[in-house]
């Protein structure tokens, strides 16, 4: 079957879907206003009368609740702001009157058991659902920390549809209409992990998108999350909440225009301030960020306090814009790390950096990694990503160990990774630099994570963006 929805404000005109008077029918009539109609039809394209049509707000979440009885017995219920339903006439077609325009979330079945369901917009474009099958069950696995696999509800925005995790983080949907839309998981540990939005494919293999943020999924998020094709769904990694185990952050919103010396702080508090010489503040990715335009700029933080205590493993993220690239043959420029300089004695932890390493080559973002004890950076603690840099462009970085792994992250794409020696990290005395690179770069959200990122994690935090 096919359901196509037509705004009636733009197609009031349509003999199709003319009709006279504004009596409240099944089908409804197209002289209403602010409201929603369509047309159901088979896969041949005869209508489909009788057939049951639900409409609500995308943004209605039915969240479960348990209703306690005095003889203490508990129910569930869901709890839905608004809905809206119709039976199709005998031309297939359906409207309901919401009385405002705005994203909403479509439902439909036919007595033979075909279902299907579809988030859109009204009132502004054209919008068509695709085919529609036999209803069909989606099972898919939630990826959390131990002990918390139960108990995770994952909802349907704009429907009654709503699951619960098992011990093992099965999440099943016995039976649910195929098609577009989008899903919530609402995680136990509400301290500890996000909320998390994804755009799901329910098509035959279902694909997945995501995660967004809470903010739901604009226009612009969704472009960016477009361009690759959707995972497919058998594993939801869910990521950690955006502020949990941030030992360091330094945003650069403080700064000052026109003043050569100056300190940044650590909003967490763990690290001394740092000071800055040279550079000024620019509009960066959230509020300010820090330019810096040659080795003579550059800001540094003596002494790095408990950022760097009794780590585990630990990742670093920034964002970055790179304004122009050197004019070198070969490089290896500091972004952000903690690092002596010029000195091969030096007890160097990490550095993200600009690095260039053969002649004609791209440059690249690498990450280099020691243990904090036995001298400098080198070529054994390297990776080195495989997206070239696009000068002028914010760039999300970020990486990570997890122990024995190390890897680095640029925007969305795939990480590379790489086993290394390195089996504990070391606190190191070496002060922490941003930039004293001869290189015109931009830093923005400059922040140290006592936890290692997945995929998950850096997809979640790159989305924020666009949002």
């Amino acid at each position: 079957m096919k359901l196509l929805l037509l705004p009636l404000l733009a197609v009031a005109n349509l003999a199709l879907m003319a009709c006279s008077g504004s009596a409240s029918h099944a089908g409804g009539s197209s002289e209403e206003t602010n409201a929603l109609a369509g047309i159901l039809v088979d896969s041949v394209g005869l209508p489909v009368a009788n057939a049951w049509v639900e409409v609500r707000p995308a943004s209605d979440d039915p969240v479960t609740v348990a209703l306690r009885k005095p003889i203490a017995s508990v129910d569930e219920i869901f709890l839905v702001a608004s809905v809206w339903r119709d039976t199709t006439d005998k031309e297939g077609r359906w409207a309901v009157q919401p009385g405002f325009s705005g994203s909403f979330t479509v439902v439909a079945g036919a007595a033979n058991g075909f279902r299907s369901i579809h988030s859109v917009v009204f009132l502004d474009s054209l919008q068509i659902l695709d085919t529609i099958w036999p209803a069909s069950p989606l099972v898919f696995k939630l990826d959390l920390p131990e002990g918390a696999l139960g108990g995770n509800e994952v909802t349907l925005p704009g429907t009654r549809y709503s699951a619960i995790s098992d011990s093992l983080g099965m999440v099943r949907f016995d039976s649910l209409p195929q098609g577009h839309f989008d899903m919530i998981m609402h995680p136990k540990l509400q301290a500890r992990l996000a909320k998390s939005y994804w755009r799901v494919a329910h098509v035959g293999t279902s694909k997945v998108w995501g995660p967004f943020s809470v903010q739901g999924i604009s226009d612009s998020t969704w472009a960016q999350a477009s361009v690759h094709d959707g995972a497919i769904l058998d594993t939801l990694h869910c990521p950690y909440l955006y502020e949990y185990g941030v030992r360091s952050w330094w945003t650069f919103d403080d700064l000052q225009p026109a003043q050569p010396l100056q300190d940044f702080l650590d909003t967490r508090g763990h690290s001394a301030s740092g000071i800055l010489y040279g550079g000024t503040p620019v509009v960066g990715v959230n509020g300010f960020a820090l330019s810096l335009e040659n080795s003579a700029q550059f800001g540094v933080i003596e002494t790095t306090g408990s950022t760097f205590d009794s780590l585990q493993a630990f990742s670093v993220e920034l964002w970055v814009r790179v304004r122009a690239l050197p004019d070198l043959e070969l490089y290896q420029m500091n972004l952000v790390g903690q690092l002596g300089v010029g000195d091969a004695l030096s007890e160097d932890l990490f550095s993200l950096a600009l690095v260039r390493d053969s002649v004609g080559a791209q440059p690249h973002f690498a990450f280099l990694l020691s243990d904090g004890n036995s001298g400098a950076l080198s070529d054994s603690g390297k990776v080195i990503s495989n997206s070239a840099v696009d000068v002028g462009e914010w760039i999300y970085l970020a990486a990570t160990w997890d122990g024995k792994r190390s890897c680095i992250y640029v925007n969305d794409d795939a990480p590379v990774c790489r086993e290394l020696s390195i089996s504990a990290l070391l606190k190191s005395p070496e002060p922490m630099y941003f930039g004293k690179e001869n290189l015109h770069v931009d830093l923005d959200d400059v922040r140290v994570i006592g936890i290692c990122l997945n995929e998950s994690d850096v997809r979640y935090r790159w989305l924020k963006r666009f949002q």
